[in-house]
């Protein structure tokens, strides 16, 4: 993501300003000249810009924004708001609770990423009507754990289904920060169930708070 925002970027800027210039002597040319370069501008233009969009969602996609900037509850409200705006024939159910301002960005991101995954997976392969999204925070006898449960009512998923690239990078980001993935068919209704739980800081252990994020 550095290498995208520190090299690329200044990269397609400096497209842009040199499309810029191009544009500015192009007006002193003659016809029918003129005309023909300042098309050529124009698409160098349009392209540059499409580039600065894509790369823009690709530094979103590899370390959101707003990560280490706002609690964990409105980083991941905030994306599922995103996912609300895009698909509105879609019911979203959300319920967030308990959970600490950051666990470190570590966690934070898998379980960012695991709610993103989860209902691209659902919207794009499910087509339901429903989707709810819960994200708790619990005490179990063998520590503390953040328990992620995204349920829809679409076709529901088989047990011979392959597992893609995306559930594939979700099943190792969770491995990684040692929780658990379940992915099935709910037994009634239909629909598909993603069940994650990460073990995360007790009450009062939890990681650095987002003001000492922002400090830093």
């Amino acid at each position: 993501s550095r290498d995208l925002h520190d090299e690329v970027g200044p990269c397609l800027f400096g497209i842009t300003a040199g499309a810029g210039a191009i544009e500015r002597h192009a007006r002193n040319v003659p016809e029918p000249q003129s005309s023909a370069i300042l098309s050529c501008v124009k698409e160098i233009s349009h392209v540059s810009e499409r580039l600065k969009s894509l790369n823009r969602q690709l530094l979103n996609r590899l370390r959101p924004v707003a990560l280490g900037r706002v609690t964990l509850t409105e980083l991941i409200g905030e994306l599922i708001a995103s996912y609300e705006s895009r698909h509105p024939e879609k019911a979203f159910e959300k319920h967030v609770s308990g959970l600490a301002q950051t666990y470190g960005e570590d966690i934070d991101l898998t379980l960012y990423r695991c709610v993103q995954e989860g209902l691209t997976n659902a919207v794009r392969h499910g087509n339901p009507k429903r989707i709810s999204i819960d994200l708790t925070r619990e005490e179990t006898p063998s520590g503390a754990l953040s328990r992620l449960v995204i349920r829809d009512d679409g076709v529901g998923i088989s047990d011979a289904t392959p597992l893609g690239y995306g559930l594939s990078g979700m099943r190792e980001r969770v491995r990684a920060q040692s929780g658990t993935l379940v992915i099935a068919a709910q037994e009634a209704g239909g629909g598909t169930v993603l069940t994650i739980t990460l073990p995360v800081p007790a009450a009062g252990e939890d990681r650095r708070d987002v003001r000492t994020l922002q400090a830093k």
